[in-house]
């Protein structure tokens, strides 16, 4: 059963003497796209990665509806890292063929060969990128690579899907298709989205809800519809005026 509500409540990390979250606190909810924005440095991509469950906190909890998960059980968090779908700006491929690549989750997850190549096929069609699946990753434009670390993402059928920066380096046409793409996912899918950008056009055409870092901290979380409003925060004002901060 997937998750009605994923959560981080007052979560700190560091790295050394230098912190780089101080006391995040975000709410995710199925059916919906949560953009995080910020400037660089911000702390974006570690948040992200905290609720992939790629990077441990220093403290503070990350709750799956009422659950609190024990991040000091490896099989635990391993249970809820397989229910996660997490593509990364800048996608690793391994050098093999774009089946292979794709395959690779269902993989990790168990799935029996027969059934693994035919749910392959049937998204590579989807994709239609079928015609390319001998290729080498190398071999593909960069509007096709990112399709398939998207497709790579979300062939397990994640309950959740992190998105960070995904369309940073790619033309109109793309994005376009990409951001329609990620909407019908979530419309007809159910699926949760955290998606990461620096791109506040993009941010309001796709959000529902919106969470504003800067310098480590949330400074403005809740529905998109927050940012005609006025905030007492100058530096979230300054961000969303497109100043430098």
């Amino acid at each position: 059963m997937s998750p009605e509500i994923i959560q981080l409540k007052d979560v700190h990390f560091s790295i050394g003497q230098t912190q780089i979250l101080h006391g995040i606190s975000l709410n995710l909810s199925k059916s919906k796209i949560h953009c995080l924005v910020g400037p660089n440095g911000a702390g974006k991509s570690i948040t992200n990665q905290i609720v992939g469950l790629i990077k441990k906190p220093n403290s503070g909890k990350i709750i799956w509806d009422d659950k609190e998960l024990n991040l000091s059980d490896e099989n635990e968090t391993d249970n809820y890292s397989h229910k996660i779908g997490y593509m990364w700006q800048k996608p690793v491929f391994l050098r093999r063929s774009l089946r292979k690549n794709v395959e690779l989750p269902l993989v990790f997850r168990d799935i029996p060969r027969e059934e693994r190549l035919k749910i392959v096929d049937n998204m590579l069609t989807a994709f239609k990128l079928s015609h390319l699946a001998d290729k080498l990753p190398h071999q593909l434009s960069i509007g096709q690579q990112q399709k398939v670390a998207l497709l790579r993402s979300i062939i397990h059928k994640p309950n959740i899907l992190i998105l960070d920066e995904p369309t940073a380096s790619l033309d109109n046409a793309n994005t376009l298709w990409f951001e329609n793409y990620i909407s019908n996912l979530v419309k007809n899918e159910n699926i949760m989205v955290l998606w990461t950008t620096h791109d506040q056009f993009q941010m309001k055409r796709i959000a529902d809800e919106i969470s504003i870092i800067i310098e480590g901290s949330i400074s403005l979380s809740g529905d998109v519809s927050l940012l005609e409003s006025t905030s007492s925060d100058e530096k979230t004002q300054a961000y969303l005026n497109g100043k430098l901060i």
